[in-house]
């Protein structure tokens, strides 16, 4: 559960953690979101025309502009803006005075970009030992592809992702939600918040190189081990599950449930949800590789009960059979789950040109260091004047610096 900011611990986990943010694709973004959502102080370094996430929708009422984007708001809350024009040298000395006190620096630039800008990590390190420098790219930063272009849905393609999505008969069906930019997110975040750890017992910070591909193809469950020791290649099979029944998605008298029933009893709760009380004493439901065999013959009969119900009335029924079974939701339905309100999965924002608004708060909750919600996304550029005062930038040179380009 988040804590605003006035109620919140005065512990929180990477509170004495600053973050330099070079990034403007979800899967960077969402990784320093995280960071700064569990007490990090947070620079995202923007161009002066503002991070292309500024320009992506949607529109807080229906308004396009640099201050108004939803999705901008939502990965980039609990952060602090700084403009920089990094393709001049003055710039690039100031975010180098910066990495004197960083600990943590996150990119997504291309393979490359940096190095030619004399901000890779070789000259970085040389500045700051310590300093912990995550380079999140497509392909990673060697082999063939290196360098090469992507985006979501090139990313879900090839971890294979969305080889094995979709159903039978169709082509491939790319993951809902930019499912790989944030899968490559989380093990960004995770391996820097190790190499922060390592850092403080070795006194030696590292470069981190996260590639898209590999983080995709790290979560396919055993599809790939089941290739190179069978030479079977995983089929896409809709929303079956490839060896368990019933384990899918039902259709039902107002949307959908999702059930995956695995163990005897979970089988049984199946069909007795169904009110199908033969097959749920058919021993056939007792015998997991005849049962995922039969689906097509047992599944019609199983629909036929679930459409007779609203799915919150089978996902309470089926959870006191003792069925692994949930409700298909849309945003709607999360917004207004009473769960997810109960137990804080929500916090409320106030930004000086969207308004209020509801967003999700830090998932993952600590007893010790709860995440802190401090503050809405900032306005493009609010935190410059601020943070190079902070080193030793007097307001005249910020005057000749926004003349020049600079800032």
């Amino acid at each position: 559960m988040a804590e605003d900011a006035e109620s919140s611990s005065a512990m929180s986990l990477f509170g004495d953690i600053l973050v330099i943010d070079l990034t403007s694709a979800i899967r960077g973004m969402h990784c320093t979101k995280m960071f700064g959502d569990y007490g990090a102080e947070v620079i995202l370094v923007e161009p002066i025309g503002g991070s292309p996430a500024r320009r992506r929708g949607p529109f807080a009422n229906g308004k396009r502009g640099p201050e108004t984007s939803l999705h901008f708001a939502h990965y980039n809350r609990n952060k602090k803006s700084l403009t920089l024009n990094l393709h001049k040298t003055r710039a690039r000395e100031i975010l180098r005075d910066l990495v004197h006190s960083a600990d943590v620096l996150v990119e997504d630039w291309p393979v490359g970009a940096l190095d030619a800008l004399g901000l890779g990590f070789a000259e970085l390190h040389a500045i700051n030992p310590r300093l912990v420098m995550c380079s999140i790219t497509g392909f990673g930063q060697t082999g063939p592809y290196a360098g090469f272009k992507t985006s979501n849905i090139v990313e879900d393609a090839m971890g294979g992702l969305m080889g094995i999505t979709g159903p039978v008969d169709k082509p491939p069906t790319m993951t809902g939600a930019q499912q790989a930019e944030h899968i490559t997110a989380m093990h960004a975040a995770f391996a820097t918040a190790t190499a922060l750890l390592y850092r403080d017992l070795q006194n030696l910070g590292q470069h981190i190189d996260v590639s898209a591909q590999e983080c995709v193809a790290n979560v396919l469950e055993n599809a790939i081990e089941q290739y190179t020791y069978t030479g079977v290649v995983r089929k896409r099979a809709g929303s079956r599950h490839p060896t368990a029944w019933p384990c899918t998605v039902f259709p039902c008298k107002d949307g959908y449930i999702g059930m995956c029933c695995t163990q005897g009893k979970e089988v049984r709760g199946a069909a007795l949800l169904a009110e199908d009380y033969d097959l749920a004493d058919d021993p056939v439901l007792q015998n997991q590789f005849e049962r995922r065999a039969r689906a097509d013959e047992l599944e019609p009969r199983l629909i036929a009960g679930y459409m007779k119900y609203g799915k919150a009335e089978l996902f309470h029924k089926g959870q006191a059979l003792g069925c692994p079974i949930g409700m298909t939701s849309d945003a709607r339905d999360l917004a207004e789950d009473p769960h997810l309100n109960e137990v804080g999965f929500f916090a409320e924002f106030e930004h000086p040109v969207i308004g209020k608004f509801k967003d999700i708060a830090a998932p993952v909750y600590f007893t010790e260091t709860p995440g802190v919600m401090r503050s809405a996304a900032p306005l493009l550029g609010q935190h410059t004047a601020e943070i190079l005062h902070s080193v030793g930038l007097g307001e005249a040179e910020l005057s000749f610096l926004r003349t020049d380009g600079i800032i």
